[in-house]
């Protein structure tokens, strides 16, 4: 993989800093493993203490995909994964995108080399024709959630493309921390709520994917045809 170490002084507040809270902290590790029904652990990957607490993007060494393909899929310099974890109890490979307010929802994309562009523009295209997405929204795939696009692109290229020494499946979870101090810098449309969190997540899914929903999880959160967003889970302010 691709290492990104932190390149700023340590924070005390925000979803880089929770994650990191959560995952050095073994109470923390041991209430999350629990609140996601994983009786036989998970191994985080990323970021951990030891590792500097970084983070990563391209290559995937435990799925065993290859770098011919990675190249051929995205331009260099894919997502960069907030957290990453093996959840060994459900045999999943999780991807985890961190929140701690609203405005790391909403991104849109950096990319200014025009063949690197025609490249992700033609990916999200490709992913949303396989979604069966019913309205195709340049404004929300290529602009306002363009990161939440290319999560599911890349969600859907490593399902497809890892090696058959990994059995299991690769899942995207949204972590949402709640009560986050960040408020105090962000006072305006900061959600302090579950219910906040959850119509904000619900409104940016629907608003691009526009696809039917099918279901929901053991907590409530609808989840969504042909699809592998996971439900979040509030980490208490107390750990």
């Amino acid at each position: 993989m691709s290492k990104i170490l932190p390149n700023h002084k340590p924070q005390i507040y925000g979803s880089q800093h929770d994650i990191q809270v959560l995952t050095s902290n073994p109470s923390a590790r041991a209430r999350f493993a629990d609140s996601i029904g994983s009786t036989n652990g998970i191994e985080w990957l990323s970021p951990i203490e030891n590792d500097g607490f970084s983070e990563y993007r391209d290559e995937f060494p435990e799925l065993g995909v290859s770098a011919d393909a990675l190249k051929a899929f995205w331009p260099s310099g894919g997502p960069q994964w907030d957290g990453i974890f093996i959840d060994h109890t459900h045999g999943t490979y999780v991807l985890v995108e961190a929140k701690a307010h609203l405005k790391e929802i909403f991104n849109s994309t950096a990319a200014k080399d025009a063949c690197s562009v025609k490249k992700i523009q033609n990916r999200l295209r490709e992913l949303a024709q396989s979604l069966r997405v019913k309205s195709f929204h340049d404004d929300y795939w290529f602009g306002s959630l363009y990161q939440m696009a290319n999560r599911l692109a890349f969600l859907d290229f490593l399902n497809n493309n890892a090696a058959k020494c990994w059995r299991g499946k690769v899942r995207l979870m949204y972590l949402i921390f709640l009560n986050d101090p960040i408020a105090e810098k962000y006072p305006v449309g900061i959600p302090e709520t579950e219910d906040a969190w959850r119509a904000a997540i619900y409104f940016a899914k629907h608003q691009m994917l526009n696809i039917p929903v099918i279901g929901t999880v053991a907590a409530g959160v609808p989840i969504l045809a042909q699809q592998n967003i996971e439900n979040y889970i509030p980490i208490p302010s107390d750990i």
